[in-house]
């Protein structure tokens, strides 16, 4: 991303949308739990409506499989619109607190106000999840908001531009995409909170750029997940749910498990077993994982070229694959794919890998687990 402190870098168009919602946002800051629950309710019938579009956006960008977006895109934003249809009544009440001595004969309320202007930065491994879904919350509070969809994941960003077109008003919310410059420039605007989703790289320029307008900031960062077996484990259950959770998305989560410390006495059952739960996930009809229905593809070659770049350097350290290691970079596509032999000083067990590859590491102490992570 661009340094984010020009005022030439302020577009007109996104500067005239932020000022028309600025001087909307009072008046969405006084509608009632009724209004505000009609524009969820619009929100929530047009995804409904339009499932098959939505899924097939998600496909088109990284061939993301109709059931996976339902569990990991559709399902959980349902729950979140439910959940804020039923509740935002109850949260829109003031409620009586004590009142401190200094402040005798009066009364005192906790009430949550609209915080205004609203600027949200999605990023591409969910894309349609995580755009609506703080979109959604900042509604319910009564914010006027503009979105910024993924650059990554086009088709499913002109679905978010459709559906905003089709539910909003332009001064309630709006949708502006593009590359990092579209970021930097609204960053330059004096939006009253932000969600960032994305790499801590990214999250510190959104917090700098924040700090200047004293802006609030809600930052979803990435990292290192590890899972740590010990010999007490149930290693066959262990090993079929962290495959689930590196296969799925292929493994393009920031909580998708990076890497396994494991005790070395229940390695060898544990690799056999990871093994076996991916045979059974993606390649129970013999004709191998790539042509499977059920796993998706990595987002695009930069980040291909990425993960197989951390894989093959580390092989070329030492590390050996032991399960997996199939690739086709004609379609962006990694196998999930088990490496042992990594060493902490290795780029695969420093960077966050946000792919499907696992490296495996063994420990016969659990102070030593500790320290290390």
């Amino acid at each position: 991303m661009a340094t984010l402190v020009s005022d030439k870098l302020i577009s007109t168009d996104y500067q005239a949308v932020f000022d028309r919602q600025r001087r909307h946002a009072p008046i969405m800051a006084r509608t009632t739990t009724s209004e505000r629950i009609a524009r969820l309710k619009r929100l929530q019938t047009w995804i409904a409506d339009h499932d098959a579009l939505i899924k097939q956006a998600l496909y088109d960008d990284f061939r993301k499989p109709a059931s996976e977006a339902v569990l990991t895109e559709l399902y959980g934003l349902n729950g979140e619109l439910n959940f804020a249809i039923r509740y935002l009544n109850q949260w829109m009440k003031p409620w009586r607190v004590p009142t401190p001595v200094s402040l005798t004969g009066m009364r005192s309320y906790v009430r949550y106000e609209p915080k205004g202007n609203v600027l949200v930065i999605a990023p591409w491994n969910y894309p349609f999840l995580l755009c609506i879904k703080p979109m959604l919350s900042a509604i319910a509070a009564g914010n006027v908001v503009i979105a910024k969809p993924s650059e990554m994941t086009p088709h499913t960003t002109r679905v978010i531009q459709q559906l905003v077109a089709d539910v909003f008003p332009p001064e309630e919310v709006a949708v502006f995409a593009g590359d990092a410059s579209v970021s930097t420039a609204l960053l330059a605007l004096p939006f009253d909170h932000i969600f960032f989703t994305g790499s801590p790289a990214v999250g510190k320029l959104v917090m700098a750029a924040a700090a200047k307008h004293l802006t609030s900031v809600t930052l979803e960062l990435g990292g290192k997940s590890p899972c740590i077996i010990d010999e007490t484990a149930d290693v066959e259950q262990a090993a079929g749910q962290i495959a689930w959770g590196k296969g799925v998305n292929s493994g393009q989560t920031c909580i998708a498990p990076d890497y396994v410390l494991i005790h070395e006495s229940v390695k060898p059952q544990f690799v056999r077993a990871f093994g076996e739960a991916l045979q059974r996930m993606y390649n129970a009809d013999g004709r191998g994982v790539r042509a499977s229905d059920s796993y998706c593809r990595l987002v695009n070659r930069r980040h291909f070229d990425r993960v197989r770049g951390l894989m093959e350097e580390a092989v070329e350290q030492g590390a050996t694959v032991s399960v997996g290691g199939q690739m086709a970079e004609t379609e962006n596509f990694i196998e999930p794919t088990l490496i042992e032999g990594v060493t902490d000083g290795m780029r695969i067990m420093q960077d966050e890998i946000f792919g499907p590859v696992l490296p495996l590491q063994t420990y016969t102490d659990k102070e030593d687990v500790i320290r290390r992570i």
